[in-house]
């Protein structure tokens, strides 16, 4: 079971519309698949304080708010899946036994324009910049320094997955040029474009399955991010 949540239209309390539905909700993972920019087709030197803010705000501040409020849920949701006869005290917290638990997880969707210039992504690129930092502060925050609920340590882990351009309402009509980023990966990317369905498929491992890691930022581009040079068709 799942609830979607439109940040542009909750004030207050971000996760009470969803979570309220089920208030003995066994929370295994939180999905953060936030992101507007106002006026995202103007170019960065014509960028307004108020649409630069309103950017960080809705991309990368909710993740903190997110992260805030679905704690007490996620808490919940790893103590009782605790293993029997397993407390997770301050002895066990390197051991094998304690780096296998199933920790609760937050993820979010990032993007490739974080880490480079990306014709048409605009202000957008700081904002992404930006929530992938608070993905690994929150990470070292909710890891070994978690909270503890009836003295069983409940990590929380926190990564990113940079998805490919997938055609989207938003992303089309949003982002100049769409059309023409989603050629330059299909011609230079090893696997080409990516589905909607493999980017789902990663963020399920990296939610639910990835127990070890925490803070990083997984590439789901069809290989598009570790090329450079001319497009491969244009050298065979």
């Amino acid at each position: 079971d799942f609830s979607v949540i439109d940040r542009t239209r909750v004030n207050g309390n971000l996760l009470s519309a969803g979570f309220a539905r089920s208030a003995d909700a066994n929370v295994q993972a939180v999905v953060h698949s936030l992101a507007f920019a106002p006026d995202l087709k103007r170019p960065l030197l014509e960028t307004t304080r108020e649409s630069f803010l309103q950017a960080h705000e809705i991309s990368s501040y909710s993740l903190i708010q997110v992260a805030r409020e679905s704690l007490p849920y996620l808490t919940t949701s790893s103590t009782q899946g605790n293993p029997p006869g397993n407390n997770h005290n301050e002895e066990n917290l390197g051991s094998a036994e304690h780096n296998s638990y199933p920790s609760s997880s937050i993820t979010t969707l990032s993007y490739l324009g974080a880490e480079r210039a990306i014709p048409g992504y605009n202000v957008m690129g700081p904002a992404k910049a930006s929530l992938e930092s608070v993905v690994r502060g929150l990470a070292l925050e909710l890891g070994r320094n978690s909270s503890r609920v009836d003295g069983v340590h409940s990590p929380i882990r926190v990564n990113a997955v940079r998805a490919g351009p997938i055609p989207t309402l938003s992303s089309k009509g949003g982002i100049a040029n769409f059309d023409l980023m989603r050629k330059d990966v299909q011609a230079r990317g090893a696997l080409g474009n990516v589905s909607a369905s493999q980017v789902a498929k990663t963020v399920y491992h990296v939610a639910a399955e990835a127990c070890g890691m925490t803070g990083q930022t997984i590439e789901v581009d069809g290989g598009y991010s570790i090329v450079a040079g001319p497009a491969w068709t244009s050298v065979q």
